[in-house]
């Protein structure tokens, strides 16, 4: 035969990782042990904690009461956390989470329910490498509350105290390098027995690959999503991002008081960006789902509803936004987007007229 290959063979070299993985958890499935006979709102998160990375683990089905967990280790800290203030149709916000270490034989864990607890997380950018984050949670003075930062694919970088004004607690991270996507750890520094949790939270900025990060250059524009593919911007035009330039989305574990009759279909998300000009102009959208399609069916005296409407944050109050309607392709019934021109950084939400105190019935000719 021949003396060398036709051509040429890449060359593969094992390496032997620098850390030797733990001992797997004996079930990647958890149960989750929610109080009131409550389950998953659907927008609850799941999160690992190994030394010093954060592992997104996803969101459990909404009506589920388990978790499906990857690369679970033994040691490690579980959360899961389903803080969202709102809640759609007659559905009651879940005001519960829960953390612990996953011990042999474990496959439970115990959720905490404290209605108190709904913070409004925003995080900004504010510099090439500095990130600042806000909390606004009404504490007694004086309650200390520690943030956290990791970056989505490496160590956490800083641990800071967070500084309070009248129920508003922030702090600003200057980081060694441009700003990366990350994760936020928020909680209040308390020991509450267990299995109590003491009262934490995680937010996202411009994690699962759809934040847009310089230096690059997008010629056909740039589509940043967000962590869950729900919210997604788009540039006017073709885009180049310098080093230490970003944008990104935020998903809201808290959002503001909405507007009186509204309410919330889904989540709000933060859409942020450094500089903040690069957000001016630009379409942006949110899927949700939107079950008053089965009332419209059973009579057109709700034709005169009004329909979804994106709204906008401007940091005092909501407005309204001339919104477009569609309904994507290949996606369950009932989901829709809802599309408007972005009014730069700020919090977006899509609400609807509150009707849950109606009655719609059919229309009866004679």
């Amino acid at each position: 035969g021949p003396a060398a290959p036709p051509i040429n063979l890449t060359t593969v070299t094992f390496v032997a990782p620098s850390t030797p993985p733990g001992t797997p958890a004996a079930s990647q499935l958890f149960d989750l042990d929610y109080q009131d006979n409550e389950s998953s709102s659907g927008e609850a998160r799941g999160f690992i904690f190994r030394g010093e990375r954060l592992y997104e683990q996803g969101k459990p089905a909404k009506g589920a009461t388990q978790i499906q967990l990857t690369d679970a280790q033994l040691g490690d800290r579980l959360c899961v956390y389903d803080v969202n203030d709102y809640a759609e149709g007659t559905e009651t916000p879940r005001h519960q989470f829960g953390c612990e270490p996953i011990t042999a034989g474990d496959s439970l864990l115990a959720l905490t329910k404290n209605v108190a607890w709904m913070p409004i997380v925003e995080l900004r950018q504010t510099g090439a490498q500095q990130v600042t984050v806000q909390l606004t949670q009404t504490l007694p003075v004086g309650t200390p509350i520690i943030a956290k930062l990791y970056p989505e694919h490496g160590n956490a970088v800083a641990q800071e105290l967070l500084i309070d004004a009248n129920g508003v607690y922030s702090r600003t991270f200057d980081l060694p390098e441009a700003v990366p996507p990350l994760y936020m750890q928020l909680w209040v520094d308390e020991a509450p027995t267990a299995p109590t949790t003491r009262r934490e939270v995680v937010a996202d900025r411009g994690t699962g690959g759809g934040g847009a990060f310089g230096p690059a250059r997008y010629y056909g524009g740039v589509l940043v999503l967000s962590s869950d593919g729900k919210a997604t911007y788009e540039s006017d035009g073709a885009l180049e991002l310098a080093a230490g330039q970003s944008i990104a989305w935020q998903s809201m574990p808290g959002t503001p008081a909405l507007p009186a009759g509204k309410k919330i279909l889904g989540q709000s998300y933060r859409l942020d960006a450094y500089p903040a000009s690069l957000v001016l102009g630009g379409p942006i959208s949110i899927a949700f789902e939107n079950k008053e399609t089965l009332l419209r069916a059973a009579g057109a005296n709700l034709a005169a509803a009004a329909s979804p409407t994106l709204y906008y944050w401007d940091g005092n109050s909501w407005r309204a936004l001339a919104t477009t309607l569609t309904t994507p392709i290949n996606v369950p019934d009932f989901v829709q987007s809802a599309s408007a021109v972005s009014q730069g950084t700020g919090i977006y939400a899509v609400m609807i007229e509150d009707s849950t105190t109606n009655l719609y019935l059919p229309m009866i000719h004679r």
